[in-house]
């Protein structure tokens, strides 16, 4: 799971408000860098802090006993926080749940005009900087590259929704440059999101995007969920 969430402080926010992003876990988490793991019977869930860029991890212990309402926190929680929090902190999160002998897998960020990616094996997520419902509005195109050899999978957010684009790919070794203009090839779905596979020759297909996107939970509309 891919999570990318901005935290711009009100005019009246003091300086020092702590910005951060609480994680509930069931078991106390082992923290490294910016990675923690939390191991649950024969389960692991791995959370990796991507952004933002001086991200530090810290772990707290459950407050008070579970079943009890109202009550303290019950739950183990992992935090991620700017080392030197800015004006406008932008949090790219990678939750990885998985069998506990599977091997791990490091999630990479790419960073690209106007874009955010997680790369996590041979999969990426690309998602816009800015809000799209901000000044700047959809995507009307993007172009970056993803350090890994094909075939990738790529999962396009922040487009312009419903528009058709033209996917141009080029092979180099060891990278992939992907370049989305408008044009007549692919769709966008309501909500944005164009996932396509793009094949060792630099073939582009569909894929079944398997995605939530939503820009603007702040408005309490989840009208334009998809998935």
């Amino acid at each position: 799971i891919v999570v990318f969430d901005r935290i711009e402080p009100a005019a009246a926010t003091p300086p020092m408000a702590v910005r951060r992003i609480p994680i509930h876990v069931d078991e106390a988490p082992a923290i490294a860098g910016t990675t923690a793991t939390v191991n649950v019977g024969d389960q692991r869930l791995e959370v990796t802090a991507l952004l933002p860029t001086d991200a530090v991890l810290t772990a707290a212990i459950p407050d008070g006993p579970p079943d009890e309402y109202p009550a303290d926190v019950y739950t183990h929680r992992v935090f991620s926080a700017p080392g030197d929090p800015s004006v406008c902190d932008r949090f790219l999160t990678v939750l990885r749940a998985s069998d506990g002998t599977s091997p791990t897998v490091t999630p990479q960020r790419i960073d690209a005009p106007g874009l955010h990616a997680a790369l996590i094996g041979h999969r990426v997520v690309v998602l816009p900087e800015d809000p799209i419902d901000g000044d700047g509005g959809p995507l009307a195109q993007l172009s970056l590259t993803v350090p890994v050899d094909a075939p990738i999978e790529v999962f396009l957010t922040g487009l312009t929704p419903g528009a058709s684009f033209d996917c141009a790919t080029e092979i180099q070794p060891g990278s992939v440059d992907i370049t989305v203009v408008p044009g007549t090839a692919f769709t966008t779905d309501d909500a944005g999101v164009l996932a396509v596979a793009v094949e060792a020759d630099g073939s582009v297909a569909y894929l079944d995007p398997q995605f939530v996107f939503y820009d603007g939970f702040e408005t309490g509309n989840l009208i334009s969920w998809t998935r």
